[in-house]
């Protein structure tokens, strides 16, 4: 499948901001977007996989003065070993609104992809797919998978289904199993509007993502691409195991 002029041009923007302040004392030694996922860090891999599916810019959010942003520059530096251009903007380590409104300028008021620097993705289809789904639906397409640990996500309250595909009209952030408004979740792949920053609005409160799209879910309903596809949240370290031990079985397949 040939990649697009849109896929071509499209940025990528990888958060990588935070402290992983849940994973310490190990990410006190290195970021968990460098925790190892077979020979790679795991940024390597996701960077590898935007690659792949046609991108040739990743645009990295990074925490100025920390070891952990100095450790993901260091080792990616321009991009070169991946054979991708990377761009590094600096924010501080206390909000996702932040790490976006640093990226603004370099993402140039167009559309974006977005991709939590924790998530391994194992295919290339998933941001394929998310890519296709984006033409049909520019004002918004967020990947979904079914999930019983709803207390780790921001879970989907949906309308219209068709096959592969709901209307999301809210997001709610890590209910209880039997709180939550549905069994989709979204994983923190997303293609974004150009337009998206303004739903962050101008305060200097810390603002959640999942808030962030709310808002714009009051003005137009985003589309959720529901993907089997298999993604391994690596903020959680039984998940970080579980990639691992997919890659080595991977491997010695070969």
């Amino acid at each position: 499948m040939k990649s697009t002029r849109r896929e071509k041009g499209m940025a990528v923007f990888i958060p990588a901001a935070g402290l992983g302040t849940r994973l310490r004392p190990i990410t006190e030694i290195i970021p968990k977007e460098m925790f190892p996922v077979g020979k790679k860090p795991l940024l390597e891999h996701t960077i590898e996989q935007c690659k792949k599916a046609g991108c040739k810019r990743v645009i990295i959010a990074l925490a100025k003065g920390e070891l952990s942003s100095r450790i993901i520059k260091d080792y990616f530096q321009n991009g070169a070993r991946c054979g991708m251009h990377i761009e590094y903007v600096y924010a501080p380590p206390t909000g996702i609104d932040k790490a976006f409104r640093a990226a603004k300028k370099n993402l140039e008021n167009k559309p974006f992809l977005f991709l939590a620097g924790d998530m391994y993705i194992t295919s290339t289809k998933l941001i394929k797919t998310l890519f296709s789904e984006f033409k049909k639906h520019p004002e918004g397409v967020l990947a979904l998978r079914k999930e019983k640990e709803t207390h780790r996500f921001a879970m989907a309250e949906c309308s219209t289904k068709k096959k592969g595909t709901v209307t999301i009209k809210h997001l709610v952030e890590k209910p209880e199993r039997d709180k939550s408004p549905s069994e989709l979740a979204s994983v923190g792949i997303m293609m974004l509007p150009r337009n998206f920053y303004r739903y962050f609005g101008t305060g200097k409160k810390e603002v959640q993502l999942s808030a962030t799209l709310n808002a714009m879910f009051k003005e137009h309903p985003a589309q959720g691409m529901v993907t089997s596809e298999k993604i391994f949240d690596c903020s959680n370290i039984a998940e970080w195991v579980a990639a691992n031990q997919y890659v080595l079985k991977a491997s010695t397949a070969e």
